[in-house]
């Protein structure tokens, strides 16, 4: 045990794995007919490091939207590397018997703020945190505007920032709205975001259905209420005329769920198996894990798809984002006629038009709020 030596970069399951070590001792225990059990409990001979990084708080200053609060990602600098293991903690194994123990150096909020952690008191089989800058809340001032990116661990970076190749790697979505849009009725108190409203809404920085391959949006013949409704009556407001009234895209893609009988009912290949949402809400989270502090990929709704359009300039001036071409689905049933069509953009007339449901004629690309 005392020979044993941790790697130094430990930031891989792998490699963090293989700087375990357990040991056991064999103990033999008889039962009633005298028959020896021989069992061998293992135990860690290792000590842990466990660090721990302050939050980031975002306080929208152009704005009067709440605070927004994410995780802040360590990067260090020195030969040790630890392991990420939630958004926030991070993880290294060192040998209690060792005369000495490695400094683990590192920075956070883009290289401006450095720590370093010097474990000391370790025991094996047991762990001790460390609390960067005593978990002092980092906050920022920040005035959001279409066209930020958004990254994968849930930061914000301004659109203006010239992106490192690390940051362009982790960026997941770009802003296209601020704030939660008066016309959304959805509730995202149940998604990560944790509350009714969101801060903004964010596109993915590609299609999620196969280049040049249209797909179906679903069961014809059948509707889901997917559409908007004016306060304190049942008429529908004109959703292809007037696509602004529609911004529910995220309870329209619930909705959606729901009636195939839940996620694991999605597929790609019949109308029962909703193919626009099942590339919406499983292949592209497969693929592309949607931020923390999200509420998941979803469809977008008619009035989310074409604002998503009306920003296309702005959106592609990023190196990162891979621009609109085709017709793509909505989460929006026509208001007339609900039961068999759905609403979609058209950018080869640059205008709304319609499709039955059951007809491959359409792109997706998804959309979430954060």
């Amino acid at each position: 045990v005392s020979a044993w030596q941790p790697q130094d970069d430990q930031s891989t399951h792998a490699a963090y794995t293989a700087s375990d070590l357990m040991t056991a001792e064999g103990i033999a225990t008889p039962d009633a007919n005298n028959t020896l059990n021989l069992s061998f409990p293992m135990t860690h001979q290792m000590a842990l490091v466990v660090i721990e990084m302050p939050k980031t708080i975002y306080k929208f200053t152009s704005t009067n939207y709440p605070d927004y609060t994410t995780d802040t990602e360590a990067e260090f600098t020195g030969a040790v590397q630890p392991l990420r293991v939630t958004n926030d903690t991070y993880r290294y194994l060192v040998n209690s018997q060792a005369t000495s123990f490695p400094t683990i150096e590192g920075s956070y909020d883009d290289g401006s703020k450095e720590f370093s952690v010097t474990p000391s008191n370790l025991a094996a089989g047991h762990y001790k945190k460390y609390k960067v800058n005593g978990l002092t809340e980092l906050t920022k001032s920040y005035a959001i505007q279409p066209g930020d990116f958004l990254l994968a661990d849930g930061n914000l970076v301004p659109k203006e920032i010239s992106l490192t190749e690390e940051q362009k790697a982790s960026v997941t979505a770009i802003v296209f709205y601020v704030g939660h849009h008066e016309n959304d009725a959805s509730d995202y108190s149940a998604t990560r975001i944790g509350q009714k409203k969101c801060h903004g809404y964010a596109v993915a920085l590609q299609d999620a259905t196969t280049t040049n391959i249209y797909c179906m949006w679903g069961v014809y013949n059948k509707e889901l209420g997917l559409y908007p409704t004016y306060p304190g009556s049942n008429k529908r407001p004109n959703n292809i005329d007037y696509p602004d009234y529609d911004w529910s895209g995220y309870t329209n893609t619930r909705k959606i769920v729901n009636a195939a009988g839940g996620e694991q009912n999605l597929n790609k290949d019949t109308e029962a198996g909703y193919p626009a949402i099942w590339y919406a809400v499983v292949d592209y989270e497969s693929k592309h894990p949607a931020p923390a502090k999200s509420s998941g990929w979803f469809l977008p709704s008619i009035g989310q798809m074409q604002r998503v359009h009306k920003q296309g300039n702005l959106l592609e001036e990023t190196s990162v984002y891979s621009s609109l071409n085709g017709r793509y689905w909505s989460s929006s049933e026509l208001y007339y006629s609900p039961h068999r069509s759905v609403v979609h953009v058209d950018l080869s007339k640059y205008y709304l038009d319609v499709s039955y449901k059951n007809k491959e004629e359409c792109y997706v690309r998804p959309i979430l709020a954060f």
